[in-house]
């Protein structure tokens, strides 16, 4: 059985930190094996420490969750102000030993609740291309692709889509 709950602690975001820290590895080893430099989607995307990620995602209008099962931390998933009454859904990850198992359907529908709570009109998220099971679960949700909303490094334009949908 799926647990979610809001990361709150130092130990929950070391916890969210590691989780990220694995999904770093993963995708910049997909985005080499496709010849764009990992270094890039390091630098972009997974620059955090846990007492970022803390500031981060402790500030109003944000929030971090970890999935559980069988008491291991499956998971993770945020939401972040993006303004202009939109959400950003982020740092999405769910570790392959746990993937198939509901968590990271879990964990989308609980960030999803939790925009609409804080009273966001609009939920938005970068993802990769190649991320075809993602890009699939977001659809399932409602999302569908959009313009891009933020700027990335030349090097991974052309593997990074943008998708939004209604709160």
């Amino acid at each position: 059985m799926v647990s979610v709950r809001q990361a709150e602690t130092g130990a929950d975001f070391k916890t969210v930190w590691s989780l990220i820290a694995d999904m770093g590895e993963w995708d910049a080893r997909e985005c080499a094996a496709r010849g764009i430099p990992g270094s890039d989607v390091i630098q972009t995307y997974y620059n955090y420490t846990a007492d970022r990620l803390t500031a981060a995602f402790s500030a109003p209008g944000t929030a971090m969750f970890i999935a559980r099962l069988d008491g291991a931390a499956a998971g993770c998933c945020g939401y972040a102000d993006a303004g202009d009454g939109a959400a950003e859904l982020c740092k999405m990850f769910v570790q392959p030993d746990f993937r198939g198992r509901g968590a990271a359907r879990a964990l989308v529908s609980t960030v999803l609740s939790g925009m609409q709570e804080s009273r966001f009109s609009e939920a938005r998220l970068v993802t990769v291309n190649f991320m075809t099971e993602a890009i699939s679960l977001y659809r399932s949700f409602g999302f569908d692709p959009c313009a891009p909303f933020e700027d990335v490094p030349e090097s991974l334009k052309d593997i990074t889509v943008y998708f939004k949908r209604a709160l």
